[in-house]
């Protein structure tokens, strides 16, 4: 029997604009991407391989040869430098300490949202469910306290060679702010608005410049510079890499947020009880 022939065809799949699809591996690609993020193939006229090895000079390249908003996203990432600044010299200030954390932290959460409403508006798309499911909310707890152990056997060494100490507690405690303060500023605050501001903005923005691993390194080392503290700038450089590639694994920055804020958690709550090495 032949098909009516008033009934419409049946819908195919959706048409992929050949621009998007890496011709090396098929990948499908974000616009304005000078690389492919999974075989490293360029994919814009004029734009060579990047070199397997990282260097300043191949980020400075992949920078000036972007047409992606990398530029601005640098003008972005210094308010950020410039408000650790400020919260790392109001650390030994006293009663005033709390309060100029809770300023720093209302600005940089304000700013990033906005930046990422007016400029970035997909990364809010990384708020949803982990690619791979359930279990990339739990693996990231899990593994909270093994690597909190490791960062704080280094810390305690640090601290002991260098004679150096600085506790979170110390901040609030004395000046009649209890855990709730510890909680939201130290535990909660890090992980939603850093992770959007870096695992979120910035390293969706670099992803569009260099390969992705690349975006992780280049992020994580941001991410630890921001800090502000040269002592543990390398464990701070392991930890963002780990919640750089928990992004990349899952598309999502919830695993990332509950690793960043177990591995906090567990830091302040190591400073009453022995939670930890070290």
């Amino acid at each position: 029997m032949e098909s009516d022939p008033g009934l419409p065809p049946e819908p195919g799949p959706p048409v992929v604009p050949e621009w998007a699809i890496c011709r090396t591996c098929g990948n499908i690609l974000r616009e304005g991407a000078s690389f492919c993020p999974d075989c490293g193939h360029p994919v814009r006229a004029g734009v060579t391989r990047p070199p397997p090895r990282l260097s300043a000079r191949q980020i400075l390249y992949d920078v000036q040869g972007s047409n992606s908003p990398v530029r601005r996203v640098l003008g972005f990432y210094l308010i950020w430098l410039v408000a650790g600044i400020v919260s790392v010299a109001a650390a030994g200030e006293g009663p005033a300490a709390v309060q100029v954390m809770m300023g720093i932290d209302a600005f940089t959460f304000t700013m990033t949202a906005g930046w990422a409403a007016a400029f970035r508006r997909e990364v809010f798309r990384l708020f949803r469910f982990p690619k791979g499911g359930a279990r990339w909310l739990a693996y990231p707890a899990l593994a909270a306290w093994p690597i909190a152990a490791l960062i704080s056997l280094f810390v305690g060494w640090l601290q002991q060679a260098i004679g150096a100490e600085f506790t979170y507690s110390s901040l609030f405690f004395p000046h009649g702010y209890g855990w709730g303060w510890i909680i939201l500023l130290i535990c909660i605050q890090p992980a939603l608005v850093e992770e959007l501001a870096f695992r979120g903005i910035l390293q969706t923005t670099l992803r569009d410049t260099m390969k992705s691993w690349d975006a992780i390194v280049v992020s994580a080392l941001a991410f630890s510079i921001m800090h502000w503290s040269l002592p543990i700038l390398v464990p701070f450089f392991l930890f963002g890499a780990w919640l750089g590639w928990l992004r990349h694994r899952t598309e999502s920055l919830w695993p990332a947020m509950i690793a960043h804020f177990s591995h906090n958690l567990l830091i302040v709550l190591d400073e009453h009880w022995p939670v930890l090495p070290g």
